[in-house]
């Protein structure tokens, strides 16, 4: 079984937090503190604005997937016989999988790499967009 995490954007400061579901946690009440990212800072639920999952997926470094991240997908190219970028995408639910660019990211885990994410990264998508037009 995959384990049930959660992301949690709070709007007014800025940052993440991270909350993990245990199996006998039912539900909480508005007011709980959760640690962000386990260095014993808190972000109350109430200024949480968005809340992403985590996948179940890694990419190909190891790092945990979660809903709103920014993936890179990189391809040999024969050519130039390295990698190159071949796209950039948001990860999210699409037709019950979780995908990239149209892509469920359950085949491509080993293929791609989180370089961001929307609310911290937004512009890396922007980036992507400049340089395919120009």
């Amino acid at each position: 079984m995959r384990e049930i995490k959660f992301r949690l954007w709070d709007a007014r400061n800025k940052r993440f937090g991270y909350l993990q579901i245990q199996a006998n946690l039912v539900s909480w009440p508005n007011n709980i503190w959760m640690s962000q990212n386990n260095i014993g800072e808190a972000v109350r639920f109430d200024d949480v604005t968005d809340w992403q999952e985590y996948t179940g997926l890694k990419d190909r470094s190891g790092k945990e997937i979660f809903e709103g991240d920014i993936v890179m997908r990189r391809v040999f190219n024969y050519h130039k016989q390295s990698e190159v970028e071949s796209w950039r995408g948001v990860v999210e639910m699409q037709f019950g999988e979780w995908s990239a660019m149209t892509t469920g990211l359950w085949r491509l885990q080993d293929h791609v790499e989180v370089i961001g994410n929307i609310y911290e990264n937004g512009n890396l998508l922007n980036a992507q967009s400049e340089a395919a037009s120009s």
